[in-house]
């Protein structure tokens, strides 16, 4: 079972690699130095792309009892495999996510709050590895749900 989850890259990383896109693209229509400007161009895609695409996930082999926290990285997984002898459970957490942003000209900050869920599992000698993360509990709940049903072989009791 492979599970995707979030991504390496915050969001204003990404909006800067499509602002240096899109500023690239700008400057192709003024002046000089055309090759450049595309070479520019070809490595910023490049590097946006990547920051759009890598994310974290977890890789659980129910039959060699096994899991992997990987980083997928273009196409490819880096992760170890690491034994499970079983789970004790699943579950779901609810978390308070809190970001203050100030505003460049003032300097005043505002307090955003929001709850998120995340569901993790918990192995048999204690350790806690995070499966999924959802802002709906009762979205999370129903992969949790089928999670479950493909983790059985391995769940205690």
């Amino acid at each position: 079972m492979d599970i995707k989850q979030e991504h390496y890259f915050p969001i204003n990383f990404k909006v800067f690699g499509l602002a240096l896109i899109l500023g690239t693209l700008i400057s192709l229509t003024i002046g000089d130095a055309f090759v450049v400007k595309l070479i520019f161009l070809a490595v910023f895609t490049l590097l946006t792309f990547i920051m759009f695409t890598t994310r974290y996930g977890i890789l659980i082999d129910v039959e060699n009892a096994t899991y992997m926290v990987y980083t997928w990285f273009l196409w490819k997984k880096k992760g170890k495999p690491i034994k499970i002898n079983t789970i004790e459970k699943i579950y779901i957490n609810e978390v308070l996510v809190a970001k203050k942003v100030y505003r460049y000209s003032s300097g005043i900050g505002k307090k955003f709050q929001d709850r998120i869920y995340k569901a993790f599992m918990k192995l048999d000698d204690g350790t806690k590895i995070h499966l999924d993360t959802d802002n709906s509990e009762e979205a999370l709940a129903d992969r949790v749900k089928q999670y479950a049903i493909v983790l059985s072989p391995l769940i205690e009791g």
